[in-house]
């Protein structure tokens, strides 16, 4: 019985770990083709201003690398609610040191939450050696709503505040990745299983 109990456990719980392990990063914003446009912001943090419609885990950010080929300095990179406190942030290195996806480096950072709402993305730009893609055409991730392009220039890596109203697409310099963060409901057979397993521990007990 105490065989057949532990069978039944490892079955029932090796489908909801899966499930977990299955979830997969999602690019919150990216691009149909490569970007044609870019600027220099020499001394500015560039960004957009973004809503999740639903709780999300942040858990990279990215900066746009124009070629490909590296970037020419590193980067901090960071997310801030609009009121201007900085909630996550990270150095994308210079060079080839992160990883490189849909034309952004990225680094890894320990997972953090999002509530539902509207935050800021932005991405500190020291000289002109790196550019910022300048896009009014771009896709996001279905939670993710763009909103409008920030900049703010001579004040180091700050929240941005400024807004191009001349310009109706957004300034990509800083990018991030997320997953959901809804867990799982457990299935009708897990549940039920469950309650078997129950039941059977308590006839080996008698």
């Amino acid at each position: 019985m105490k065989k057949l109990i532990k069978l039944l456990c490892v079955t029932l719980l090796l489908p909801f770990f899966a499930g977990n392990q299955a979830l997969a990063s999602t690019m919150a914003l990216g691009f149909p083709d490569e970007p044609t446009d870019s600027w220099i912001w020499p001394g500015a943090t560039i960004g957009w201003e973004f809503t999740t419609s639903t709780d999300i885990q942040v858990d990279s950010l990215g900066v746009w690398d124009e070629f490909g080929d590296g970037l020419a300095e590193e980067h901090a990179v960071g997310i801030w609610t609009l009121d201007g406190t900085l909630l996550t942030s990270a150095i994308v290195g210079s060079g080839t040191s992160a990883d490189l996806d849909s034309s952004f480096r990225w680094v890894d950072i320990p997972s953090f939450a999002l509530d539902a709402g509207s935050y800021v993305v932005g991405a500190y730009f020291s000289d002109n050696s790196d550019r910022g893609a300048a896009r009014s055409s771009y896709t996001t991730a279905s939670e993710i709503t763009f909103n409008q392009n920030l900049f703010l220039y001579n004040n180091g890596f700050t929240l941005p505040t400024s807004h191009w109203s001349g310009f109706d697409g957004g300034n990509f310099g800083a990018n991030f990745k997320f997953t959901a963060a809804s867990v799982p409901e457990p299935s009708a057979l897990f549940l039920f299983g469950l309650g078997f397993i129950g039941m059977a521990l308590r006839k080996a007990k008698k």
